[in-house]
């Protein structure tokens, strides 16, 4: 079983989008918990406020199945290019941690994943938690 904390946002139909993933991760995580849900500024963008939480629990799958699976949740929930271009952020959900290995490097510097993280007691200064070298490792 392999650890991980996800990150979950969105700026258009932000409630009903955000409420959907976190039903189905319910059921793709064992032992699933989330946290609140942060009503947030956007960042690098023009756009209306976001909503965010984090979830947490453990997985069977591998990491890059897992990030397969969390893709196709994002286009389910109407997650499109096009509408990204425009600013529109149905669904964005990033893998911050895997088996104690940080994903997304910037989204750790955040207050609000900071914030959330309390929240699920997740120790992110912990020296067991280590830096990712992999490739989809790029900033959202």
């Amino acid at each position: 079983m392999h650890k991980v904390v996800i990150a979950i946002g969105s700026n258009t139909e932000a409630s009903t989008s955000i409420h959907h993933c976190l039903e189905v991760l319910e059921g793709l995580l064992y032992d699933f918990q989330s946290t609140s849900i942060l009503t947030t500024a956007p960042i690098g963008m023009s756009s209306g406020p976001f909503l965010n939480c984090l979830v947490m629990g453990t997985s069977e799958l591998e990491y890059e199945e897992l990030r397969h699976r969390l893709q196709y949740i994002e286009h389910e929930c109407g997650n499109r290019k096009s509408l990204r271009r425009k600013g529109m952020i149905v669904m964005d959900i990033d893998i911050l941690c895997y088996d104690n290995t940080r994903h997304h490097h910037a989204d750790w510097n955040r207050e609000y994943v900071k914030e959330l993280l309390k929240e699920l007691h997740f120790d992110f200064s912990s020296p067991d938690v280590r830096e990712s070298n992999h490739p989809t490792n790029i900033p959202s």
